[in-house]
């Protein structure tokens, strides 16, 4: 690891992974720098600011959850370096700190391990929530996977003129967990901050589609003297018992809200507003999640759709007599084309069935002792619980960016959506779980790991011409077109200001000092292409500046010769 002056900012490299030393380098890196007051209205032009710069020799990872984790377990496998930066305090924080006590997974233990590491045998098939949280950690702790943690990252950008990723992130010490959109009146007398930008060829966006928490606006909120939570703040029915309890959406957080509060005592209302497809968790003796995985390697998806409705009617009987409308599409075409899952039954309906959770209406208004539904009716509720999902929150810091939506989902359909351009890639967006999840995050590291070994052939180029004692004798077009062989080009060699830039990361002892030694460099001979190939003396001449890179990224800037040249080199 290195410290060097860049553009007036601190600059720490990192050439390792190692998170202690990462740590000592920034603690180092902090002592003299005074850092800006928190971003308003937006990003500051990155003159107007000094921060921590962390030079990353591969991906930043953001988001410490089952995703992330999964890339960087298989990063880790594939022997490439990272970071993973977190705004929680921990692992997992959708699943640590918002949700509720008696959350289970829905899908068999067999669909929902990370990469390279299965569940143990002795966990239930569908683990808890405190399994999944003891399986998360023993995964982090057996892939050596240690987060940047209270690091909430405020904007990313792709920077052409360097061909890099800048990942800007706020670090707080000495509080509770950072907000997701931090401002400066949230900070306190016992919290200290400051931005910290890490500076990579690569960034996995691994946040997720579940990031904020999503509350419609509903009309009378402000009059009802109740209790009014979303769902990912809801932990027990115990706090409920023996009250009337609205629990507006049905999907399966809905559904199963509803269970925990009936068995604790409390009388649950759920109100419906539009169709949903309930199907056993299993039938036939298996996952009902398993049998679609085997039925649509076999039959189309209008097909399997029918077998599912046939058999959830011979399980659980027809479930529109109780209010829940089921929608004109299969529950698998629904899930294709709207994004909505089916809900699996965890024992909600027989409660359905019997009176002890009631169906209701879509809520119309809120009142001061409850709710008015559309049809007209009222009832008295003492808290209404929001059961409406979540969203993501990457449009929130992604800038310049269109591989999203601005629901900060993937504009490429599955399988396509794990990978953009300029090195961007995602992994928990594409609907499919756990299972889904980890299957991209092992493309996505392959992907990674094989534009890192190219990088490591130009390493190697490198090295050895740092032992040449006339290295910078070298003609500056032959060491490119050189480097141009073994690395991916695209991303790396683009027209910038009427220069060729090339930005190649070496662990290399090379000193470039154009400035100070131009004058002593003979100039090229004439390139194949007819036009006269710049020297070093050139360079500086033309304004590059001299950089000791005992290790990490080396710059080298080349005029452009010709339409010819800068269409061979694109």
């Amino acid at each position: 690891m290195h410290a060097y002056d860049m553009d007036s900012s601190r600059v720490t490299v990192i050439v390792s992974d190692d998170d202690v030393e990462v740590e000592k380098a920034a603690a180092a890196a902090r002592s003299s720098i005074t850092m800006p007051s928190p971003l308003q209205g937006g990003r500051k032009g990155d003159g107007d600011e000094k921060k921590v710069r962390v030079a990353v020799e591969g991906p930043i990872i953001v988001g410490a959850g089952p995703s992330g984790l999964a890339v960087a377990a298989s990063l880790r496998v594939l022997s490439v370096p990272f970071v993973v930066v977190e705004r929680s305090e921990g692992l997992a924080e959708l699943w640590r700190t918002r949700t509720y006590d008696r959350l289970s997974l829905h899908l068999p233990k067999r669909f929902c391990h990370l990469p390279h590491l299965p569940f143990p045998r002795h966990f239930p098939t569908y683990p808890s929530k405190s399994y999944f949280l003891h399986y998360l950690h023993s995964y982090a702790s057996r892939f050596r996977l240690a987060p940047h943690f209270r690091r909430a990252v405020t904007h990313a950008r792709f920077d052409r003129a360097l061909s890099l990723w800048r990942v800007t992130a706020l670090e707080r010490r000495g509080a509770a967990d950072p907000s997701p959109s931090p401002s400066p009146s949230s900070s306190s007398n016992s919290t200290s901050e400051e931005y910290v930008e890490y500076v990579a060829p690569w960034v996995v966006v691994a946040t997720g589609e579940n990031a904020e928490a999503v509350v419609p606006e509903t009309k009378g909120r402000e009059l009802f003297t109740g209790r009014v939570v979303h769902s990912s703040e809801y932990r027990s029915g115990e706090e409920y018992s023996g009250g009337k309890v609205l629990v507006v959406g049905c999907g399966n957080s809905g559904m199963e809200i509803c269970l925990d509060l009936c068995e604790h005592g409390a009388m649950p209302f759920m109100s419906v507003r539009s169709g949903v497809h309930l199907l056993p968790r299993d039938m036939f003796g298996t996952s009902t999640f398993g049998l679609v995985t085997k039925l649509l390697q076999w039959l189309p998806i209008k097909l399997v759709d029918r077998i599912l409705l046939l058999a959830a009617k011979m399980v659980l009987g027809d479930t529109e007599k109780y209010g829940l409308k089921r929608p004109n599409l299969g529950p698998l075409e629904t899930k294709h084309i709207t994004g909505k899952t089916p809900v699996l039954d965890v024992g909600t309906l027989a409660l359905i069935k019997a009176g002890k959770i009631q169906i209701v209406r879509e809520v119309e208004s809120l009142t001061s002792n409850g709710a008015r539904f559309v049809d007209g009716s009222e009832k008295r509720f003492d808290a209404v619980i929001f059961a409406t999902g979540y969203k993501s929150n990457v449009p929130l810091w992604l800038q310049d960016c269109d591989f999203f939506t601005e629901d900060g989902k993937p504009k490429s359909p599955f399988p396509n959506g794990w990978k953009g351009e300029n090195g961007l890639y995602c992994v928990g967006f594409t609907g499919r779980g756990l299972h889904g999840a980890g299957q991209d995050a092992v493309k996505v590291a392959q992907d990674i790991a094989q534009k890192w070994t190219n990088l490591k052939k130009a390493q190697t180029l490198l090295r050895q011409w740092a032992h040449a004692s006339e290295i910078l004798e070298l003609h500056v077009e032959v060491v490119l077109e050189t480097i141009a062989k073994h690395i991916c080009v695209k991303g790396k060699l683009v027209p910038h200001d009427g220069y060729w830039l090339t930005v190649v990361e070496s662990k290399s002892i090379i000193r470039w000092s154009f400035e100070s030694r131009g004058s002593h460099h003979r100039r090229s001979s004439p390139s194949s292409s007819g036009s006269s190939s710049p020297s070093s003396a050139a360079l500086a001449g033309a304004g590059s500046k001299s950089c000791d890179c005992r290790s990490g990224l080396i710059v080298l800037l080349l005029r452009r010769h010709g339409r010819r040249r800068e269409q061979e080199w694109r």
